[in-house]
This record gives structure tokens, sequence and C-alpha cells, in this order.
């Protein structure tokens, strides 16, 4: 059975061979975990953990930079480690070399909210 049929058969509740296996880490440990497995590529890694699935990197709508130049508000405060997206969450930036990466919420919109 393969990924995709292991996948489809468990959407619909049906018994499959194995669980559908997923893979997500944070970057070190992910390196760590290469190492261990003695793999290079993320092919290989992933193939060694017989994972169903495989990542594409991307990042959150409210996080895309490629989105602010239709932004009207306010000017957010945005640097190479932290800013606040178009829907007022501060985050801190995840390393850009890994598709694990993610970028963390530091603050929420409404954290500092008086009424």
């Amino acid at each position: 059975m393969n990924s995709k049929e292991r996948f489809n058969l468990t959407c619909n509740f049906i018994k499959t061979d194995k669980p559908p296996v997923d893979y997500l880490a944070h970057c070190n440990i992910d390196k760590k975990l290469k190492g261990y497995f003695g793999v290079q590529s993320e092919e290989e890694f992933l193939d060694r953990l017989r994972c169903d699935f495989y990542y594409l990197p991307g990042r959150d709508i409210s996080q895309n930079e490629g989105l602010m130049r239709f932004y009207k508000g306010k000017k957010l405060d945005v640097t190479d480690k932290e800013g606040t997206c178009t829907l007022g969450i501060r985050w801190h930036r995840g390393a850009f070399d890994s598709k694990f990466s993610v970028d963390e919420a530091i603050a929420g919109p409404l954290q500092n909210a008086e009424s």
C-alpha cells in the first residue's frame, strides 16, 4: 500500500496496513536525528522514518511579506528577526534554512487591550 492509498483509506475510516506517519520537528532535532540515522538527504531521512507525508516550505498568510503591498493600515514593525503581521500578531522569525521552521508567536493582537 502506498502513502496516497493509506491516506485516502484513513480519511474514509477504512483500516490500513499501518497508520499514516507524519514527521515534524525543530531544525536542531531534525539535524540530530539525521546524524543518528546516518542520512544526508531529506528524502532518505523521511523514507527511513517510513513517513507518508512530505512538507513543502511555506509561511502563514498573515506573515507573507508578498501580501504587504496590499496592506493599507498603519506601518507595521517588521525586522529580520521579529515582526507584527497584518492581523496584529507579534512573532519571532524561525530559521530560513529549514522547511520545519515556524515563526513563533510572542504576543497576541489583544494582549495589551484595555477595553
